[in-house]
């Protein structure tokens, strides 16, 4: 009862699972569009990178950042930084574990606390790029909200006979009227451990805009072969995508992935976000990142 009154209480909660149950791209479209003229000016930039960026999200919903590379001192330190925290398992929050230690031969994936990855510099100043930034601004029409940040483990050891979940299966996000993700693989990346698969264009198509998990013989029928791209990539890969598009992870059945997420929205805060203690890193836009720091207005 408490959490249906905080639900239908707090304005934010009202507008993310409202728009949630809008289905239509066009109307998403011309909402989004409506509500992005609500918020700051866009941020803006005129150097090529952006420009290429924004033309790609636009045309294919999906923009390789290969700029934006992880460097081998960056990933050290992230790793470095992951070592001793501890992991919960997505499917059982009473299991948590050290992965650099040992991983229990149950656990398919686990992810770090969203205060865990907001402490880790070298992540959170990829999510505060610049150019990113610039980018994503431009596209959503509006300087951006960081909504979420997430790390998280996928474990293809413990589940060689392709075990499917929820995110294994096509599916579109909808965590805003108009918004766009930035990954960044945190391990090599390859087809046998969790590569990331996307349609491309499908974020401007009006086909399988329906709830729940979209089959492959559903994308199959409706889009080109030619669309469907998997990123594989060494430790390090960045691209951003706008996940209202069809996309899914490929079946991890053997190794492990460490992946890195970012959520930019026109506005929305999504139900976990939770502002953890620590303060605004210097250099960050406060309002960028209102929803995840203290000391921010809200």
């Amino acid at each position: 009862m408490k959490l249906l009154q905080t639900l239908f209480t707090d304005p934010a909660m009202v507008y993310y699972f409202g728009q949630k149950a809008i289905r239509q791209p066009g109307l998403r479209r011309a909402l989004g569009q409506a509500v992005s003229r609500l918020g700051p000016k866009p941020l803006t930039a005129a150097d090529t990178l952006v420009q290429r960026v924004v033309h790609q999200l636009q045309s294919d919903g999906f923009a390789p950042l290969p700029e934006k590379t992880l460097d081998a001192a960056s990933l050290a330190a992230i790793h470095a930084h992951y070592d001793e925290r501890l992991a919960t398992d997505n499917y059982n929050p009473a299991l948590s574990f050290k992965p650099s230690r040992q991983v229990p031969p149950s656990s398919r994936r686990a992810a770090y606390a969203m205060p865990d990855t907001l402490a880790c510099m070298p992540l959170m100043a990829l999510a505060n790029d610049p150019q990113v930034l610039a980018a994503v601004s431009q596209r959503l029409g509006c300087k951006p909200t960081l909504a979420s940040v997430e790390s998280w483990w996928t474990f293809g050891e413990n589940n060689p006979g392709g075990q499917a979940s929820a995110d294994d299966i096509f599916h579109r996000d909808v965590d805003d009227l108009r918004f766009v993700k930035l990954f960044a693989y945190l391990t090599d990346t390859g087809v046998d451990n969790g590569a990331h698969c996307y349609v491309l264009k499908s974020h401007r198509s009006s086909l399988l805009t329906r709830r729940g998990p979209i089959t492959d013989a559903d994308v199959q029928g409706a889009f080109d072969s030619k669309d469907l791209m998997t990123v594989t990539g060494p430790a390090g890969t960045a691209f951003l995508e706008e996940t209202w598009g069809i996309h899914r992870p490929l079946m991890a059945r053997q190794g492990r992935r460490l992946i890195f997420s970012a959520i930019y929205t026109v506005r929305s805060r999504l139900p976990a976000t939770r502002r953890c203690a620590l303060p605004l890193p210097a250099g960050f836009d406060p309002y960028i990142n209102r929803h995840l720091y203290t000391g921010v207005s809200a």
